[in-house]
């Protein structure tokens, strides 16, 4: 057993979920053979509770011991012809003994025996033993015995039929599949899962993607392990998307052994890349399995003798994805007259290195505004190539490895002093720290340069301003709240957490930006959620923030919810603003989404996104060519261009031709539902608004002002607190009103939270989606919400108008005690 699987093993058996432990156990008793584990099951033994569990954890003992000690037990065995009269006559230990002692390949005279076994024994921990070793050699006229057992109502029965049907009949499983791969237990996914690979290979990765992606980190373990026993090409672009997204430091070296036992010259390339846009100790984490992945593939010899040109291929096509994304992000903020002065400065330094240059000319055929574009053009021209040979690659500063002296910083003009402090070197900028923070609490110092110094402290790690940056995050000059916030996500995260929510409540883009770039350190999830319910909502300034909040994520985990927005996006400057993501991240997989897009519209967005199409990389061209290969001949290359450029077209057109067939036709009941995102009252209040006004308003004043009485009334009925809910006997929708509640939180499903009243009212909340926390089972809460939805069961799914913890219930609810 290598060491890898006995890590993953040991903690396996410590899981809170039953299957879990059960895999574990079996696997100990299968190939078991380190003492070190006799020590590991006893404890165990002292606190697990399932009688199953202890069973296995007996049977494990006595199976490593053997396996450990070179001893055999005394049992009939294979060779005795009297086996299986031994065996009828054995207690279930000694069915267990017996079993453990046969070889991996089966003597002939036992092969068929597996249904005779299990119909012969009372145990159903030995009746799941024996279908695991009998599976292979199974008779095809007995399987309905397997499936019989994967109805037990023991956990250890019902994991190992389910598994051997998995891999040898998963066609018996395909009624059963909804209901497994809904299961409340991870294992049941990840089995139905390996199943549909063998009868919907698209259906099956978009339920491996949700698994890895799932707020629930048994979910995503459970998504780790199956993705050993799925085909690694198959797996590996979810794989790597996981990656983008995890921040789990166990389960990304769990996953990290897979991409290192899988030799790719690709994904070194995607790590490295995740890698620079972590923080900086998932960063740390990540390129130690980077590291990995390149040693055992330079060991492969699949590099041949190319490894040098490899490593620097390697990061120069990380620096040149860097600094397409930097020019996406200062693009982004060029739309307009003047530019804002340390923005200005930030560009101008940047220029003078060439991938940023080259990136800022490569923009230029970006779909951007005209007024954009000429900003673009200015900063290129402005940028002389002879500047690179004559710095170095790096512009002048008059600050070097000495301390800044700020009696003659601040003699200068504005201008001049962000260009300092912009152009700091490390060691000069640690030198300085105290002069830094001299400067931001200095009176005379505008906000401008307030902020670019609190910069320089968060890009070097410079620590002191923690406390003072606290109270920083409320300032009404966002621009140095948002500087703030994000020294904070650098420095101490744990400390600006709690502020996340107040501060994605801000209306401006370049604070709600940071707050998300912190909080999917945190949980992904939650910010990939809130980014959402900014995209779908029916304000386009909110969408228009969502598009430039986007910048914060990995371009793989939001190219999806990015091109269905931009399917039915219909105002041009949105749609230049989404299209630019696809710029700024060029890649194979963009293509067809690009083409989706474009069959979507006509005019201008649809030529845009054709343009971004063409100019999408071939998967064989998305990363540099590896091994040296002998050169094609030019007549058989421009051959082959041809024919690409000949089937690429009607691949597309039949790819989207057969998506449209499905999304038509009926799905099949295994097929994945991705969650829905839900608008309250108020959300489709504004959505008719901002349908009709153009339309109406400017023609009918009358009918302006009926809306407008219309709006009132749900205004004063959406906002004014109600004290009893009006429900209906079915679900349903419920009239809108606000209610104050207290009450305890009963259970966590992913974001959404089961909320138990005093008055017993149970209530979905979503925190995330309000910029709230989600709080942990059993808190105390007192919720201002508004209902919108009843379901049968007599749930209540509401908005949340604020929330907070509380220590007890006040007297108007009771006055109870936690």
């Amino acid at each position: 057993m290598n060491p890898n699987d006995l890590q993953n093993i040991i903690n396996d058996l410590n899981a809170p979920i039953k299957s879990f432990r059960i895999f574990a156990l079996e696997e100990l008793i299968k190939n078991g053979d380190s003492p070190e584990f006799i020590p590991i099951l006893q404890k165990l033994s002292e606190t697990e509770t399932d009688q199953e569990c202890l069973m296995l954890i007996s049977h494990a003992v006595t199976a490593v011991k053997n396996r450990s000690s070179g001893t055999h037990a005394d049992v009939k065995t294979a060779a005795d012809a009297d086996f299986m009269v031994g065996w009828e006559n054995a207690d279930d230990v000694t069915q267990m003994l017996m079993l453990s002692e046969l070889p991996p390949r089966l003597p002939k005279e036992l092969r068929t025996k597996g249904p005779e076994l299990l119909e012969s024994s009372k145990s159903h921990i030995v009746q799941a033993r024996v279908i695991r070793l009998f599976c292979r050699t199974w008779p095809n006229d007995k399987f309905n015995l397997i499936a019989k057992s994967a109805a037990s109502e023991s956990l250890t029965l019902k994991l190992a039929a389910i598994r051997t049907l998995v891999h040898i009949n998963p066609e018996m499983l395909i009624d059963d599949l909804p209901a497994l791969l809904s299961s409340d237990d991870p294992q049941f996914k990840a089995l139905a899962i390996r199943a549909l690979t063998k009868i919907d290979k698209e259906e099956a990765l978009n339920h491996l993607q949700a698994l890895l992606l799932s707020p629930s980190e048994t979910d995503r373990l459970a998504g780790i392990q199956n993705c050993t026993f799925l085909p690694f090409d198959m797996v590996k672009p979810v794989m790597l998307k996981y990656f983008a997204a995890e921040n789990n430091a166990e389960l990304l070296v769990r996953a990290g052994w897979i991409l290192e036992m899988n030799p790719d010259v690709k994904v070194p390339f995607y790590l490295f890349e995740i890698a620079e846009r972590s923080n900086e100790k998932k960063a740390a984490l990540v390129k130690k399995i980077l590291n990995e992945a390149v040693s055992l593939l330079n060991k492969s010899g699949i590099l041949g003798n190319g490894f040098a040109k490899y490593t620097a291929d390697l990061q120069a096509w990380v620096t040149k994805r860097n600094a397409l994304r930097f020019a996406k992000q200062v693009i982004a903020k060029l739309d307009t007259q003047t530019i804002a002065p340390e923005l200005d400065v930030k560009i101008k330094a940047a220029m003078h290195q060439p991938p940023i240059l080259d990136a800022f000319k490569e923009a230029l055929r970006w779909p951007i505004s005209q007024n954009v574009k000429k900003h673009v053009e200015n900063y290129i021209k402005k940028t002389s190539a002879q500047t690179f040979e004559k710095t170095d690659d790096k512009p002048k500063t008059t600050i070097n490895d000495e301390k800044i002296s700020i009696k003659e910083l601040l003699k200068k003009n504005e201008n001049d002093i962000l260009s300092e402090l912009s152009s700091l070197e490390e060691k000069s900028a640690v030198n300085s720290a105290k002069e830094l923070i001299e400067i931001i609490l200095a009176k005379e110092t505008s906000y401008e340069i307030k902020s670019a110094a609190l910069n320089v402290m968060s890009k070097f790690n410079l620590k002191g301003f923690e406390d003072r940056a606290v109270k920083q995050i409320s300032n009404p000059n966002v621009s140095f709240a948002t500087a703030a916030v994000e020294y904070l996500g650098k420095i101490d995260p744990e400390r600006i957490f709690p502020y996340l929510g107040q501060c994605l409540k801000i209306a401006d883009v370049q604070m709600k930006s940071a707050a998300l770039g912190i909080m999917k350190n945190f949980d992904f999830n939650q910010a990939l959620s809130f980014l959402n319910a900014m995209l779908y909502s029916t304000d386009p300034k909110q969408q228009h923030m969502a598009l430039q909040c986007m910048d914060q994520f990995d371009f793989s985990l939001i190219r999806d919810c990015l091109t269905e927005y931009l399917c039915r996006c219909t105002t041009e400057s949105l749609a230049e603003a989404g299209l630019c993501h696809f710029a700024a991240n060029p890649s194979s997989e963009n293509v067809y989404a690009l083409y989706k897009i474009e069959q979507a519209h006509e005019g201008v967005i649809a030529e845009q996104a054709k343009a971004l199409r063409e100019n999408s990389p071939a998967p064989a061209e998305e990363v540099p060519e590896i091994a040296a290969k002998p050169p094609a001949a030019a007549d058989n290359k421009i051959d082959q261009t041809q024919k690409v450029e000949e089937n690429a077209e009607t691949e597309l057109k039949n790819r989207f031709l057969e998506e449209q067939r499905k999304k038509r036709s009926k799905k099949p009941a295994y097929a994945y539902q991705a969650p829905e995102v839900s608008r309250s009252s108020k959300e489709q209040i504004a959505a008719i608004y901002y349908l009709f006004k153009d339309k109406l308003m400017a023609k009918y004043k009358w009918i302006a002002l009926f809306l407008l009485l219309i709006a009132s009334f749900t205004v004063w009925d959406f906002f004014v607190p109600k004290s009893s809910i009006k429900q209906s006997e079915t679900g349903g929708a419920l009239k809108a009103g606000q209610y104050v509640r207290e009450g305890t939180v009963q259970k966590i499903d992913g974001t959404n939270v089961m909320f138990v009243t005093t008055k017993d009212e149970k209530f979905v909340l979503a925190p995330v989606r309000e910029g709230y926390r989600v709080p942990k089972e059993g808190t105390l809460l007192r919720v201002s919400l508004v209902p919108f939805r009843k379901y049968p069961d007599g749930s209540i799914v509401a908005r949340i108008r604020s929330m907070r913890q509380i220590s007890k219930y006040s007297e108007e609810f009771g006055n109870k005690k936690k």
